[in-house]
């Protein structure tokens, strides 16, 4: 039951998020206001971090059982990435994401706007890999999920279908997404 309701509270989530989206104003607001939840997400996840390491006798409150435990997550050696929690580096993610959704508002059809949209899809679509693959070691690595992680996988995927509006063409994501990349000198 809580399952059924938790999937039609998230579908409606979705569809309301992709309906307003529709419009400039309501893409650039969903996608500023989904990065401030995955901000506020990534900051208690990284406040648990340093918790669950670092005090003794911590008791977290995503500790559900063997299948759902933070912790666990939190403790593995995929929570850190060059040293530094991941959690820190989604709050830098999703920093990034709201400055380049303000950059392509502010110079809305200039050739800045472009950029800072195809580095946009780019760094969605980088996050939403990311994410699957964490997703991955959670489940057959550490064989536990961590609720709050989660949240951050469902945040991000959505904002990844905001950007591509689900009727935008690959094809032309792909083109100036490449002549982005070609332009920084990342491409033959």
């Amino acid at each position: 039951m809580v399952r059924s309701r938790s999937f039609l509270i998230i579908a409606e989530v979705s569809t309301l998020v992709l309906f307003m989206g529709k419009t400039k104003f309501g893409k650039a607001f969903f996608t500023m206001g989904l990065s401030v939840c995955g901000m506020i997400l990534s900051g208690y996840l990284l406040f648990h971090h340093y918790q669950i390491r670092y005090r003794e006798n911590y008791k977290s409150v995503c500790n559900i059982n063997e299948g759902l435990n933070c912790d666990a997550v939190a403790l593995h050696p995929s929570s850190e990435f060059l040293g530094v929690p991941v959690a820190a580096w989604g709050i830098l993610f999703y920093l990034v994401v709201i400055l380049l959704v303000r950059l392509a508002e502010q110079h809305s059809g200039e050739k800045a706007a472009k950029r800072a949209t195809s580095l946009l899809t780019v760094l969605l679509l980088a996050g939403f890999i990311i994410d699957m693959f964490l997703m991955w070691v959670s489940v057959s690595m550490i064989q536990s999920l961590c609720i709050f992680c989660m949240g951050t996988y469902v945040v991000n995927t959505l904002l990844l279908l905001l950007d591509l509006d689900f009727g935008r063409a690959w094809k032309k994501t792909i083109l100036s997404t490449k002549d982005v990349m070609l332009e920084l000198g990342w491409g033959a």
